[in-house]
């Protein structure tokens, strides 16, 4: 705005007016301080100005370090929690599975107490029939006994009741009979 009408150094002589204005009518007091403080001012650009980018690149890497390990330590939590999630869908499947577990064992103990009864059920027949064989076999054998007693008797009696004389013609009459199927035969 100050270029067309005072030129280059307008700007810059009006500014250093202003101030020697202000010093000159002690609107502005310079003090001891104001030295110390223009110092240090300078000393502080020239550090600036010196370490400033190598401390910010330095401070910047440690920055994203720092955020590397809070990731890093984020990212690990976000893991285990997902595997905790992931085994408890597993553990909540596996309780689901529980109900069919208790039904096939439940079904299991059903067949195996059928198992045993069907068993005893087998050991009873088989001993009962046991027995009624040996009661069978015990009237058998002395119906045997009984038939073998009454037939000796009746032999016994009917050798007895038989003369020499009854022998003797009987075993007469048996060779005439043999005799008489001999020369039919032939």
């Amino acid at each position: 705005m100050l270029y067309s009408k005072t030129g280059v150094t307008g700007p810059y002589i009006l500014g250093g007016g202003f101030i020697t204005y202000l010093l000159s009518k002690e609107i502005y007091v310079i003090e001891h301080e104001f030295y110390t403080g223009a110092t240090l001012a300078l000393m502080f650009v020239y550090a600036v100005k010196k370490f400033g980018a190598s401390t910010a690149e330095s401070l910047d890497q440690q920055i994203a370090e720092a955020k590397a390990r809070l990731r890093a330590g984020r990212d690990d939590t976000i893991v285990g929690l997902n595997n905790n999630i992931a085994a408890e869908e597993l553990n909540i499947d596996q309780a689901k599975g529980q109900t069919v577990l208790f039904l096939a064992k439940k079904e299991n103990i059903s067949l195996q107490l059928e198992a045993a009864y069907r068993e005893r059920l087998q050991r009873v027949h088989s001993e009962v029939k046991k027995r009624l064989d040996y009661q069978l076999e015990t009237s058998n054998v002395t119906a045997q006994f009984h038939q073998r007693h009454m037939v000796d008797w009746i032999v016994e009696s009917v050798r007895k009741s038989i003369t020499p004389a009854q022998e003797a013609a009987s075993l007469k009459q048996c060779i005439a009979d043999l005799k008489g199927l001999a020369a039919a035969k032939a």
